[in-house]
């Protein structure tokens, strides 16, 4: 679903964790706990599909529900790199913490409502290897034909619907 109305994604840097092991004054272990991916999103809008991870259900048509468990989501955006290249960045199983939203009464100016939201993101379960929430995918050093299929997959064709695609899929695209 595209947000129309997106401003930014700034991402966090979310260091990792040390656990050191002692004893008796002396280090036996120090253990280095990965970090995860946090970023806060600015728009002025939403899509309707975003109500779900802001824990909005509908009910019944037109009237909504509030404070409803919230759903977890896929995201992907782009940055440029110089000119005309630019990475893709693929989150996995974010959720949506809302900032406060001032709403003012209408007055001589008038101005628009911008929404914050905390992302939060969970890597999902691997088989093998550590999970991430975040995958970058760059337009600078992937195969021409390879990057193609990824965006169609993700963006869709005249002939295809456009479609989130799992860690697995993505990996396939990469090796088939």
């Amino acid at each position: 679903v595209p947000w129309n109305g997106l401003v930014s994604v700034d991402e966090k840097s979310v260091d990792p964790s040390v656990l050191t092991s002692s004893f008796d004054g002396k280090v036996y272990a120090n253990l280095r706990f990965g970090g995860f991916y946090q970023c806060n999103i600015v728009a002025y809008g939403f899509p309707y599909e975003f109500w779900g991870a802001l824990g909005i259900r509908e009910v019944l048509p037109g009237a909504f529900i509030t404070g409803q468990p919230s759903d977890r989501f896929n995201f992907s955006y782009k940055t440029l790199i110089g000119q005309s290249d630019y990475l893709i960045h693929f989150v996995y199983n974010a959720l949506a913490i809302p900032t406060n939203v001032e709403y003012k009464t209408v007055g001589e100016t008038v101005k628009v409502t911008r929404r914050k939201w905390l992302i939060n993101a969970t890597p999902p379960n691997l088989t093998s290897g550590r999970g991430t929430s975040h995958i970058l995918v760059d337009s600078t050093q992937t195969d021409p034909v390879v990057l193609a299929a990824v965006e169609d997959t993700l963006y869709g064709t005249d002939i295809t619907d456009p479609d989130f695609p799992s860690q697995a899929d993505l990996v396939s695209i990469f090796v088939s």
